[in-house]
């Protein structure tokens, strides 16, 4: 089996489960999956910056063009050895004048530098696969969180719900987390007419959107000094490791 039809093969399972877990409404597996994409995403990207360095730098040397072999190079076994070990070979290889450059040299270059642009070609059409599902499977946890907020606030929707929070506290509510937290939790339970449990879990899901955001400024001379530890209870303040000072206020974002 060759490499596109393993990739082919992974690519419908992959689907498939998504697919599944959204009919599921498993919200959790869905963003389990997306996190491994994302992690597959940065290695595919890695692995292209390296193969597209050793292209570029040979081209830069040499003036000449990179051609790809007349059919397609299947992926090493190991690809990342592989890829370790042409990286080395080309750096050797750049040590040296063009004019200096054994048959040796000549003979890998010849057969090594279409292997790179083949791999470099295969990757990029992966990656761009790849994106397209991890575009759908952000789809589909957009349409749970949907109906996850329409149950939690008795048929609204994110939107409307955001919208209800800017125009009881604009888009700005300037107070300390906790504090920020209540209010903003008691108006979604008078708003809507909820339970606390309710509006826990729809807080919960804004601030995961996130519709809601804490943000903390943090001092121009924070680069320089450390960060004080503010202690929550009065009664820790006599420990040394603990340094109390005056609570710092930040601001609930909220964005409709």
């Amino acid at each position: 089996m060759s490499i596109l039809e393993k990739f082919s093969d992974w690519f419908q399972k992959r689907d498939h489960e998504i697919m599944e877990s959204h009919v599921k409404k498993d919200k959790e597996a869905l963003q389990k999956a997306l996190a491994e994409m994302e992690e597959e995403r940065r290695q595919l990207s890695q692995y292209l910056y390296r193969l597209e360095k050793i292209i570029e730098k040979e081209e830069q040397i040499t003036g000449k063009k990179a051609a790809p072999p007349e059919k397609p190079i299947e992926k090493p076994e190991d690809f990342d050895k592989w890829l370790f070990l042409t990286e080395d070979q080309f750096k050797a290889i750049w040590e040296k004048k063009v004019e200096e450059r054994s048959e040796a040299d000549r003979e890998f270059i010849e057969t090594e530098l279409p292997r790179v642009l083949t791999e470099k070609n295969r990757l990029e059409s992966h990656l761009h696969r790849l994106l397209e599902i991890m575009a759908k499977t952000r789809l589909l946890i957009d349409d749970l969180n949907e109906q996850m907020c329409r149950d939690l606030s008795g048929g609204h929707s994110i939107a409307q719900v955001a919208q209800a929070l800017v125009d009881r506290f604009g888009h700005e509510l300037k107070e300390e987390y906790h504090i920020g937290r209540d209010d903003i939790r008691n108006f979604l339970e008078a708003h809507f007419g909820i339970d606390k449990n309710a509006s826990r879990e729809l807080f919960s899901l804004l601030e995961e959107l996130p519709i809601l955001n804490y943000r903390l400024d943090l001092p121009e001379n924070v680069k320089e000094n450390p960060l004080a530890y503010f202690a929550p209870d009065p009664e820790l303040a006599h420990i040394d490791a603990l340094e109390v000072a005056e609570a710092l206020y930040g601001v609930w974002e909220i964005r409709a």
